[in-house]
């Protein structure tokens, strides 16, 4: 079995393994007194209001969770799955019968198994090895041109010719770079691929010249970019995981 970095501590591990990450909309706590009935074949909890609420599938024998996006994701160990599902737990209070997340801006992550999804097995563009998969998209786009220059945290980089900016500085960093690219603006020139991990598509942009855009739920469901320029930005910004994708959206 060849290695792969995890993609919450960024080791290197011939024993990683795949989890499906759920990204929540919304969570039904099915305890609640104020539940009327619970039809399970059909997926819907009706209230003793009248109100009905669809969900996706049931977490825990007490609760059911609605979403739309659920993406496969590397760890390294039990370990990392569990920092990273304890890193975002939260307590639900007793009084309240609906949670709606995405409404409140909360991400509230559920790791499943791969054996509990009936998943596709897809083929990585990179690599050609398989790996599961369900509902993840990579869309390629070539870069026009980029440049990488220097600057400290209160520059503004040039949007007119380069829309995409990446940036290795924060607030303990006042001084570093501004990655910058120009990208071709015509969507019917971008492609869709898949790959089976962050270095299978870093690589894929090293030789193709291109950035790579998908959601990733390990990064709270954010849109992602995954560039030529990755490797860099995350060793200027002291991340360990240096096949970390960057948040950011097209201004």
């Amino acid at each position: 079995m060849n290695s792969k970095h995890c993609e919450w501590c960024g080791g290197l591990s011939s024993s990683y393994y795949y989890r499906f990450v759920i990204n929540p909309l919304q969570i039904i706590l099915l305890d609640s007194p104020m539940i009327h009935s619970i039809d399970k074949e059909n997926q819907v909890v009706t209230l003793k209001n009248g109100e009905k609420y669809d969900y996706s599938a049931l977490i825990s024998p007490d609760t059911a969770a609605g979403y739309n996006e659920i993406f496969p994701h590397i760890f390294c160990s039990e370990k990392c799955e569990d920092t990273f599902v304890e890193r975002y737990s939260i307590i639900y209070r007793k009084d309240v019968t609906v949670i709606s997340l995405k409404d409140e801006g909360i991400f509230n992550p559920v790791v499943v198994p791969v054996e509990h999804i009936n998943y596709n097995n897809d083929t990585c563009k990179q690599c050609k090895n398989n790996f599961p998969n369900l509902n993840k998209r990579y869309i390629h786009i070539k870069i026009v041109s980029k440049t990488i220059q220097k600057a400290n945290i209160n520059d503004k980089p040039d949007l007119s010719k380069y829309p995409v900016v990446f940036s290795d500085m924060y607030h303990g960093k006042q001084h570093g770079n501004y990655y910058l690219f120009e990208i071709e603006h015509n969507k019917s020139t971008w492609g869709e691929a898949q790959f089976c991990s962050n270095e299978c598509a870093f690589q894929y942009t090293i030789e193709n010249d291109c950035i790579i855009m998908y959601k990733n739920n390990i990064l709270e469901g954010s849109f992602c970019h995954v560039s030529p320029y990755t490797t860099k930005i995350n060793e200027g910004l002291g991340n360990p995981y240096k096949y970390r994708p960057q948040k950011m959206s097209r201004h």
